[in-house]
């Protein structure tokens, strides 16, 4: 049965998020929940869907999600564009694969100033143990 105007079913909204920017989406979902900034409700004898996530280790992992009917309203997107940019961000922080494109630049879906401070830091922990050791001449 096809769903009325202006509800989406949780799975079709996540399905096309790389799972990079998963994990922090589905940690912080039921509080968004319970605030009001999501509206959703599980669907009734819908059977759970898994998707691939990367998670705040680094490790891709699957994750069972239970099925839901959700508002994609004006706070829903805002809410989902800053979970997913900050899980996104999380798993650069540890994976050290920072990269943008000049699209994510420009629609604000990434923010330069972070990358590049993720960068450093990734730099700056792969060289520490390879300096040469000072000579005391």
């Amino acid at each position: 049965m096809p769903l009325p105007a202006g509800y989406q079913l949780l799975s079709q909204t996540l399905s096309d998020i790389p799972a990079e920017e998963l994990h922090l989406v589905l940690d912080h979902y039921e509080d968004a929940v319970m605030r009001g900034t999501i509206k959703a409700l599980p669907l009734e004898g819908a059977e759970p869907f898994q998707l691939p996530v990367v998670n705040h280790q680094g490790k891709r992992v699957n994750r069972r999600i239970e099925e839901e009917i959700v508002i994609p309203d004006d706070a829903f997107e805002q809410w989902l564009k800053a979970e997913r940019r900050a899980s996104r961000l999380a798993v650069l922080a540890v994976t050290g694969r920072v990269e943008t494109s000049l699209e994510k630049l420009t629609s604000g879906d990434d923010d330069f100033s972070k990358l590049l401070d993720i960068r450093r830091k990734r730099l700056q922990k792969s060289k520490a143990p390879n300096r040469p050791p000072k000579s005391s001449s």
